[in-house]
């Protein structure tokens, strides 16, 4: 008996599956869509993140009087609502070493003979420029701190390991 053609499946009376191969593309269809719109959302949730970064509570020291610190954290929170957090510093010194522990991500040192900016580059470049340039800007809009230095990248400060805590080959380190 030959064997006739089945028009509504497109398969043959001998059981031929002819139709199961499109039924397989249609399924791999159905998982490359699914593959390229996770691919998409992915990108789009990646690129939206990540597009225009913004401090978010980022710690800084002010070496002044709390009526300083109280301007520098009003003139950054005009530039970016929410960004920082000014912390009031006694002295360079124990600003330098909140800077150093990472307490603190930058400084704002005032005052005729030296006022500049420090910033800990350890935790990266890109957030050490933002954070100095927010207190080059703070220190610019409040007008406490006309003598400051405006240079950019601030210096980072060095920390030199005593020669007793110095293993030979140890040599002193930038922060």
């Amino acid at each position: 008996m030959p064997p006739t053609e089945n028009p509504s499946r497109g398969t043959s009376a001998r059981g031929d599956d002819r139709a199961f191969v499109p039924e397989q593309a249609r399924a791999a269809a159905r998982l490359v869509a699914g593959a390229l719109v996770l691919l998409f959302a992915f990108t789009a949730l990646y690129v939206t993140a990540f597009h225009a970064p913004r401090p978010n509570g980022v710690d800084v020291a002010v070496v002044g009087t709390t009526a300083q610190a109280a301007r520098t954290q009003r003139a950054l929170d005009a530039a970016v609502p929410g960004g920082f957090d000014v912390r009031r510093s006694a002295s360079e010194p124990a600003a330098r070493a909140a800077l150093l522990e990472t307490d603190v991500r930058g400084v704002l040192v005032p005052g005729p003979p030296r006022g500049r900016v420090l910033v800990a580059q350890a935790l990266g470049a890109a957030p050490a420029e933002a954070v100095g340039t927010a207190l080059l800007g703070a220190a610019a809009a409040t007008g406490l701190f006309r003598w400051l230095v405006p240079t950019l990248p601030a210096v980072a400060p060095t920390v030199v390991v005593p020669h007793s805590e110095r293993a030979p080959s140890d040599s002193p380190r930038t922060v």
